[in-house]
């Protein structure tokens, strides 16, 4: 099932590349270019919980651009928020892996590539005020300049975007 949600319309990225699943590609990030100001970088992870403060990490080193100072604290939330949930709710879970990559510019762009679900696609929820959880996508929502969630067969990609 192919598909795409966004405040903005459609999402006119390009589909991301498959990604590997060795141990190697798990531990450093490729980094395609470095400039003043831009960068993108992709990182892989293993779709276990603690792998969520090696993302942190990630972020803060991606965006260690003074440019980037005034986001980065959102950026690094938001995109916690999208790889907690490939955690807990795709095929990713425990064996799988998920793909982060941040493209940088005049916006800051993140894209999280989980390994699907057979259940859910990724919508904002309404959590009560008792609830414990399902207020990730609510963050990003209000947060992000935009956001939304491209559906492969395999793969299930959400992003967002913000503005440093």
């Amino acid at each position: 099932m192919e598909g795409t949600t966004s405040r903005q319309g459609t999402d006119a990225s390009p589909d991301p590349t498959a990604h590997a699943k060795t141990d190697a590609d798990l531990q450093a990030p490729e980094v395609f270019a470095v400039q003043p100001g831009q960068a993108t970088a992709v990182q892989v992870f293993a779709g276990l919980a603690g792998q969520v403060v090696a993302v942190r990490a990630f972020v803060r080193k991606t965006l260690a651009d003074p440019h980037f100072k005034a986001a980065v604290e959102d950026v690094e939330l938001l995109a916690t928020e999208l790889v907690t949930n490939s955690i807990r709710y795709s095929r990713s879970r425990d064996t799988g892996t998920v793909r982060v990559m941040i493209v940088t510019g005049e916006t800051v762009r993140v894209e999280v590539q989980d390994d699907g679900s057979d259940t859910s696609v990724p919508t904002a929820g309404t959590a009560g005020p008792m609830d414990v959880t399902g207020r990730g996508l609510m963050l990003v929502e209000a947060l992000s300049t935009s956001f939304g969630v491209r559906v492969e067969e395999h793969s299930t990609t959400t992003w967002f975007e913000s503005t440093p």
